[in-house]
Parts: C-alpha cells; sequence; structure tokens
C-alpha cells in the first residue's frame, strides 16, 4: 500500500532526476568554457530507503523536504588546486547557501585524518531561475560536492571500511589512517607540482627551439616545439599530404608526437639538434625516400578513417631513412633488426631514392 511518503518521495525523484542532468551538463559546459579539465560530474537521487534513515537519524523525525542532499551533484577535479577553481565557477553560477555549506578543506584540523573537500547546498540561481528550463527548480535545494580525484578515491574507501567517524576506528588503527591520509595529501602536491613543472618545461622548449637552440633532449615538449617550428618538417609533411591528395592538419597533435619519440630514440636520435643535422646531411635524399611511401600510407590509413594527414608524420619517414642508412652502413641496433618487414621496406625505398638520384 503507498503511503504518503512513497507519494512524496516518487513526486520528488521525478523532480530532482531530471534537474541533476541539467546541472551536469551545466558544470561541465562552465568548467569546459573556463579551460577547466574535470574528470567526472555525476548527479544522483538518494534512494527511498536512505531518506527514511536520515529523516529518522534524530530525535525528532524530519520531513523530506527538510533534506537538502536528496539530490547529489559530486564534481571530481584531477588536482587538488583544481577543487578551487570549480569552487569558484559554482559560486558565481549557483546560489549558494553559505551559513550550510561547508569547505571541509579549511573545517579539517591539521593533526585529524580524513578527506578534504568542498560541499555545498545549492539553488539555481534567480537568474537562472526566470528561463523556461529551469523555471520549476526555483528553490529547490540540493547538495553540491567537489573533490579530487585522490580526496575520492580516500572517501570511497574509508566509506567501503564502514567507519563513520574517527573517534569509531579502533585506536591501533588511527595512526596507519592518519600516515596513509598524508601520503595522499602529498601526492595530490605532488601531481601539482609535476604539472607546473611540465608547463615550464612545455614553454621553455618553445622558447629555447625558436631561438635556434636545439642542444636539447628529444622529448614529447622539444619534438612538438620542433615540429611546429621548423620549415623543412613542415615541408615534407606537405609533401606527402600532396602525395596521398589530403590535406594535411595545420596543427601537431601532442599525442602523436608523443608517440614518435621514443622510436627516433631506438633508431639513435637524441637530441634535436642530431634530428635537424640529420636532414640538413641528406636534404637530397629525402623526398626522393619519401616519394614511394604516400600510397603505402594511403592504404595503412584507409581502415582507420584518417581524413587529414598528421603533423609531423614526416618523423616516421625521418626513422625508417635513419635505420636504412644504418643497415646499409652495417651500423643497425641489433634492436631495431627484428622487425623484418619494416626494415625490408625501408631498405627498398632506400634503394630506388639512390636511384633516383643516381647514387645506387
Amino acid at each position: 500500500m503507498e503511503t504518503d511518503f512513497d507519494s512524496e518521495y516518487a513526486r520528488t525523484a521525478l523532480l530532482l532526476g531530471p534537474l541533476g542532468g541539467k546541472a551536469e551538463r551545466l558544470v561541465q559546459d562552465l568548467t569546459g568554457g573556463a579551460g577547466l579539465r574535470i574528470h567526472s560530474v555525476v548527479s544522483r537521487v538518494k534512494t527511498k530507503d536512505s531518506c527514511l534513515r536520515k529523516m529518522h537519524k534524530t530525535d525528532e523525525p524530519r520531513a523530506l523536504s527538510s533534506l537538502t542532499d536528496v539530490l547529489g551533484l559530486r564534481i571530481i577535479t584531477y588536482l587538488r588546486d583544481d577543487v578551487n577553481a570549480v569552487a569558484r565557477i559554482v559560486e558565481s553560477e549557483f546560489h549558494i547557501d553559505t551559513e550550510n555549506s561547508v569547505d571541509k578543506q579549511a573545517a579539517l584540523d591539521p593533526d585529524r585524518f580524513g578527506y578534504l573537500s568542498v560541499h555545498y547546498i545549492a539553488q539555481v540561481s534567480q537568474t537562472r531561475a526566470h528561463l523556461p528550463e529551469y523555471r520549476e527548480y526555483h528553490g529547490v535545494r540540493f547538495e553540491i560536492q567537489i573533490r579530487s580525484i585522490l580526496q575520492h578515491a580516500w572517501a570511497e574507501i574509508e566509506h567501503d571500511l564502514g567507519y563513520k567517524t574517527e573517534a569509531a576506528v579502533p585506536r591501533p588503527v588511527r595512526r596507519r589512517f592518519s600516515r596513509l591520509a598524508s601520503l595522499l595529501e602529498l601526492a595530490d602536491d605532488e601531481f601539482i607540482a609535476i604539472r607546473d613543472e611540465l608547463a615550464a618545461h612545455r614553454e621553455k622548449s618553445r622558447s629555447v627551439i625558436r631561438r635556434g637552440n636545439l642542444d636539447v633532449d628529444i622529448d614529447q615538449d622539444t619534438l612538438l616545439s620542433f615540429v611546429e617550428s621548423d620549415a623543412r618538417i613542415r615541408d615534407l609533411d606537405q609533401f606527402l599530404a600532396r602525395g596521398m591528395g589530403r590535406p594535411c592538419r595545420e596543427r601537431a597533435s601532442r599525442s602523436y608526437i608523443g608517440a614518435r619519440v621514443e622510436r627516433l630514440q631506438s633508431a639513435g636520435f637524441a637530441t634535436i639538434e642530431e634530428l635537424s643535422n640529420f636532414l640538413d646531411e641528406n636534404d637530397t635524399l629525402l623526398k626522393p625516400f619519401f616519394a614511394g611511401w604516400p600510397r603505402i600510407l594511403d592504404e595503412a590509413w584507409k581502415p582507420m578513417e584518417v581524413q587529414e594527414v598528421p603533423r609531423g608524420v614526416s618523423l616516421f619517414l625521418l626513422r625508417m631513412l635513419k635505420l636504412a642508412l644504418l643497415d646499409r652502413s652495417g651500423d643497425l641496433p641489433e634492436s631495431e633488426a627484428t622487425d623484418v618487414v619494416e626494415l625490408d621496406m625501408a631498405r627498398r625505398h632506400l634503394h630506388g631514392a639512390l636511384s633516383r638520384i643516381g647514387q645506387s
């Protein structure tokens, strides 16, 4: 038999479910527009049993309408300092009940263990509540949690262990909890430091290569800067693109360039300067060697439905040319002789290129 509570819960869930979906999409749009990468935004409506338990948790039973977290929105960031950036967006785009919201980052004593997150009790902003798609949600309260992915891992594991408070944890285990919390906080700090160091390295790579200082190790950032700035690489990329009758991408993909790094290193290129010198030393051989590859690449890419030629595709063929030349001189590393098919293709194209320029 359906009770008054059952009916009220059904009406509430019917209202809050769509609001959760709208809030998810709104947060994704707002954070994306601000250039913030977040791990996930997920909403949930408390189950009927969860609501009942919370309503009867105190001596005086509460009404369902008094619960502020029947709808919950959880925003997971990659790094801890992004929590504050997302919080600023939430504060500017939602109406926040500051008296009932809590920043657990500030509330947790430094000698206590726990997860550090931001909990808001929020409503749709007054401005947005006047829009037709949000009008029915005017005055509806819900919870927004913001935490980093490591803070989230802590909270989920802590919850799974079944202890709601520190006092409930057996005394011998409390210190281990504290140590683990410290390690997770340290890991969050280290990830932030690594991100900042990598950003500085990217900027430095662009700067030094623009100034012509090429005596730097090949890595994803230095190679990307070189590909984007070197006219010879651009010309070779476009040469291949014309041979395939496809457009060449204007900008290089970080992931594509990153995948080339190890292959170039294994062929003996340790620095950007060595790669640049190889381009100079083999200037007359490059396009004759490249000339036979567009058909092969075109056939290889068809199943993948590749529409545009990646910037930096010539790096693949520079490696192939280097291997063929090393093989010809007897200096090919043993590790590079294992791919017989690839090496045979490189040999045949080198022979053809040398024939074209009269050096066979």
